[in-house]
C-alpha cells in the first residue's frame, strides 16, 4: 500500500503490521507537523485480511492506497528481479513536468529490464524543486482518463522526496502525472516482475523487525558508504538463501542536505560494485526521511563477503540510519 499521513497535529510516526500479531517495535512512515508524506508499505497481512495502522502521537489523518498483493502459493502473480538501480528519467535536462500534465516513460528494454516478458516494474520516484504543494501520480501508461484516484507522491514547494513505486505496464510504459506548479520528476528503476511466474524469486512476509539502528553507535559520515546486515535480523531464515529484501530505510539526526543510495555489494571493498546513479530517499538538514527499499543482497559465493548484505551510501554531513526489515525474496522451489 502506499500510506500518506495528511495533516499531523504534531511530529511523529506510523507502524503498519499484520492485524493479528503485537505491534512491532518499528516505524513505516515518519512526518513532522502539518505535513503531508507518503511511503509505500509491503505489509504481511492478517488471517483475516487486515492490518493495524499505529499512530504514535497527535493526530492525523491517513490514506491508504492498494497497489498489489503477494499470494500465499507463489501461482497466480509474476516473481520478482532485482536490479542494481538504473536511472531512467531526469527532467532536469529536458524541463520541469507542468501542471495537469502526464508524461510517459518507456521501461523496457532499459537500466537492465528486459524488452519483453515484463508485467510491472519498482520504481524510486522523486520529486525536485516544486514551484508548489501537489502531488503525483505513477500509473500504466494510458490516457488521462486511466489515471488513478491515487497519490503516489506529495510535496510542498522547493522539497525534495522520494517514494518507491511498484506500477503495472502499458506497452513497456509507465505514465507519470504532476497535479499542480511545476516540477522536475526523477525515476531510478530497481527492480522488475515477470508476467509468467518463470524467471525470478518468490517473496515472503515478515512482522516487520528492526535490522539496523546506528544512533547506538557512530552516525555515518560524509561520502561513506557501510556494509549494513538486514537478513541477519530476519530469524529462522538461512541467510544464503535470500537474494533481495524489502525494507524501510531512514535517514534521521541528519546534518546536511543529502541522500542514501542502497545498493547490493558484489565483491570485497574496494573493487565492489561501483555506486549506482541514483537515489533511494533523500532529506533537508535536520530532518527525519523514511523510504521503501526493494534491494538486491550479496550472494552467498563471494570470498571474504558476508552474505545478506547492502551498501547504504550517505552523500554528504552525518546521519543516523534506521532500517526495518518487512519481508524478503528468495529463489522459487524446484
Amino acid at each position: 500500500m502506499n500510506v500518506t499521513a495528511v495533516a499531523p497535529t504534531v511530529g511523529g510516526y506510523l507502524s503498519v503490521w499484520p492485524s493479528d500479531e503485537g505491534r512491532p517495535e518499528v516505524s513505516s512512515l515518519n512526518f513532522v507537523a502539518g505535513q503531508t508524506v507518503p511511503n509505500l508499505v509491503t505489509v504481511k497481512v492478517g488471517a483475516t485480511g487486515a492490518v493495524s495502522i499505529f499512530n504514535a502521537a497527535g493526530q492525523t489523518h491517513v490514506l491508504a492506497d492498494v497497489v498489489g498483493w503477494y499470494d500465499n502459493a507463489s501461482v497466480s502473480g509474476g516473481w520478482y528481479n532485482p536490479l542494481t538501480p538504473a536511472r531512467l528519467l531526469d527532467t532536469r535536462s529536458t524541463g520541469p513536468v507542468g501542471p495537469n500534465t502526464a508524461i510517459n516513460l518507456q521501461v523496457t528494454g532499459r537500466g537492465g529490464v528486459p524488452a519483453n516478458g515484463v508485467q510491472a516494474v519498482v520504481l524510486n520516484v522523486t520529486a525536485v524543486d516544486p514551484s508548489g504543494s501537489g502531488y503525483a501520480t505513477v500509473y500504466p501508461a494510458g490516457p488521462a482518463t486511466a489515471r488513478p484516484n491515487a497519490s503516489t507522491l506529495n510535496f510542498t514547494a522547493g522539497q525534495t522526496i522520494a517514494n518507491l513505486v511498484i506500477v503495472g505496464l502499458t506497452n513497456g510504459s509507465v505514465s507519470l502525472y504532476n497535479e499542480t506548479g511545476n516540477t522536475h520528476l526523477i525515476a531510478d528503476v530497481v527492480g522488475w516482475f515477470d508476467t509468467a511466474g518463470t524467471q525470478g524469486l518468490v517473496f515472503t512476509p515478515i512482522t516487520p523487525v528492526r535490522a539496523v539502528d546506528t544512533r547506538a553507535g557512530e552516525p555515518l559520515g560524509e561520502d561513506q558508504g557501510p556494509y549494513a546486515p538486514p537478513v541477519a535480523a530476519i530469524t529462522g531464515v538461512n541467510r544464503n538463501s535470500v537474494r533481495a529484501v524489502v525494507m524501510n530505510v531512514t535517514a534521521t539526526q541528519t546534518t546536511a542536505d543529502s541522500y542514501f543510495t542502497v545498493y547490493p555489494p558484489q565483491t570485497v571493498a574496494p573493487t565492489g560494485t561501483p555506486r549506482p546513479d541514483a537515489s533511494n530517499l533523500n532529506w533537508k538538514a535536520g530532518q527525519t526521511v523514511p523510504n521503501a527499499v526493494m534491494s538486491g543482497v550479496s550472494p552467498s559465493n563471494v570470498p571474504g563477503l558476508d552474505s545478506g548484505l547492502v551498501t547504504v551510501y550517505n552523500r554528504f554531513g552525518q546521519t543516523h540510519l534506521l532500517i526495518d526489515v518487512t519481508g524478503y525474496f528468495t529463489a522459487p522451489p524446484a
